[in-house]
């Protein structure tokens, strides 16, 4: 049984445009995890609220394009009543997300229960020139796999408009 040419590249392009689709969505969503907190260039600390219990992520936010993270030390975490602190991870990864004229880095990650937290990063003695961002922590793994799909979907287009044009 041989089915028809135009058929198999129909149904590929479908599946590609769902594909691709998805894959783009992934990477917005992945990209878009909405901020709890900031942490200003001129405030030594900034205060935030955590609604629910789970893994975030701290990003440096700089106003310049392409650039690579600036060296910093490690912020601390703290608990607004009981001044406990928490755990931080260095992020090894550096994941980087570029926006028109705004370039920002996933640095460090740490656990957290609901609650009032504090944001402090220690004096280095130098003028900071980006922002800090707390936001929710998404895994890499889901922005690559993200982008294998998109690539994945845009390919399967292509190879049934391809099939199409020779049918």
């Amino acid at each position: 049984m041989h089915l028809p040419i135009w058929f198999v590249a129909i149904t590929l392009i479908l599946a590609g445009s769902l594909w691709l689709r998805q894959g783009i969505r992934q990477l917005l969503k992945w990209a878009a995890s909405p901020m709890i907190g900031k942490l200003p260039a001129l405030q030594p600390s900034g205060p935030f609220v955590v609604t629910k219990a789970g893994k975030y992520a701290i990003w440096q936010n700089r106003k310049t394009y392409g650039q690579t993270s600036v060296k910093m030390p490690t912020p601390i975490v703290a608990s607004v009543p009981g001044d406990k602190r928490l755990l931080i991870h260095k992020v090894y990864s550096n994941v980087m997300v570029s926006n028109v004229g705004e370039t920002r880095f996933q640095l460090f990650t740490f656990q957290a229960e609901p609650g009032d937290y504090q944001l402090e990063l220690p004096d280095s003695g130098l003028e900071r020139t980006y922002t800090l961002e707390v936001r929710e922590y998404k895994p890499t793994y889901q922005m690559v796999f993200a982008i294998l799909l998109t690539i994945l979907g845009a390919a399967t287009i292509i190879v049934g408009i391809v099939l199409l044009i020779k049918a």
